[in-house]
């Protein structure tokens, strides 16, 4: 018999199977591109964590520079006069409950900001001086007290402060820049303030500098369309300081920058008091503050406090 050619069963899973294998040249290829992409995503990874984390600085620098122009307009909306006192500072003047209150800030070094046991990161901070808020968020009457509103500021240009100088001082323009490795918030706007028209001079600054009209032009008098102001804020001499309207005005308006007199007889007709006290009139009116200088004009028709406007009657 022939042999045979029949190859001889094997059992399940002995059978060889052919297995594809990678040169080396493939294998270094390989190698090259999976590097080649790694490094591209660890790139495109760090650039996602640079830019959030730049994302997240603007935003904080964002939220710390609102919080300060919020604050600021608060305060400033309730103040009777905003005065400029220089490129990086400005103050605030009204009356709280009755009670005159001065609000300044000014950007100075950390180091000078006047609060103990603080450490500011500055080099500069942007200091308010004024009367402390109560635990319910009102305005006390305390005595004035250092806070630091914003911190991290890099120069004195970072907070600037502009106001005309020939108008009344009712509103600034503010520039604050916040910056924090490299990252930079900016933000430009106006303060204001909310008092009437009818407290005229006392929203000027202390100068005589833009005060004209007056026949001889005496310090502290203003005139125009007839209208003859005095801010006493200008007058000196021995008290009581004796105000002479000059010419003949039709209104003359005298300015304290005080509150109202509140004793019974402070507004009264002569230097010396009588019972019954006898009324301030148009043409004698003495004002008496208890602690002070006193005025005394032979004619007025309107005295004009920090808290109030009074006009004052014929007879």
């Amino acid at each position: 018999m022939p042999p045979s050619t029949e190859r001889p069963p094997t059992r399940p899973g002995l059978e060889r199977r052919a297995v594809a294998a990678f040169s080396l040249v493939e294998l270094l290829v390989s190698v090259v591109i999976l590097g080649l992409l790694s490094a591209g995503a660890a790139r495109v990874l760090t650039g996602d964590l640079v830019g959030n984390s730049r994302l997240q600085t603007y935003q904080r620098l964002r939220r710390q520079v609102g919080r300060a122009r919020r604050f600021l307009e608060l305060e400033t909306a309730t103040a009777t006069r905003l005065q400029w006192q220089s490129a990086n500072s400005l103050r605030l003047s009204g009356v709280n409950n009755g009670t005159a209150f001065t609000i300044s800030y000014d950007l100075v070094p950390a180091a000078s900001a006047g609060i103990s046991g603080v450490t500011f990161r500055g080099p500069f901070v942007l200091r308010r001086n004024g009367p402390p808020y109560s635990s319910g968020g009102l305005l006390s009457n305390s005595a004035a007290t250092n806070t630091v509103v914003l911190d991290g500021l890099a120069s004195e240009q970072a907070v600037t402060v502009s106001a005309a100088q020939t108008t009344a001082d009712r509103s600034a323009r503010v520039t604050i820049n916040l910056s924090d490795g490299g990252t930079t918030y900016s933000s430009v706007f106006s303060l204001a303030t909310a008092a009437p028209s009818g407290y005229g001079l006392l929203q000027f600054s202390e100068t005589n500098a833009s005060l004209s009209g007056c026949s001889g032009d005496p310090n502290g008098c203003r005139e125009a369309n007839g209208i003859q102001e005095w801010d006493t804020r200008l007058l000196s001499g021995t008290s009581p300081i004796t105000i002479t309207p000059v010419g003949n005005p039709s209104q003359v308006i005298i300015y304290f920058n005080a509150n109202r007199p509140t004793a019974a007889d402070a507004i009264r007709r002569t230097s010396s008091t009588t019972t019954p006290v006898q009324p301030c009139i148009r043409t004698s009116c003495y004002i008496d503050f208890a602690s002070g200088t006193d005025f005394f004009s032979s004619r007025v028709d309107k005295l004009v406090f920090l808290n109030e406007v009074i006009a004052v009657p014929r007879q």
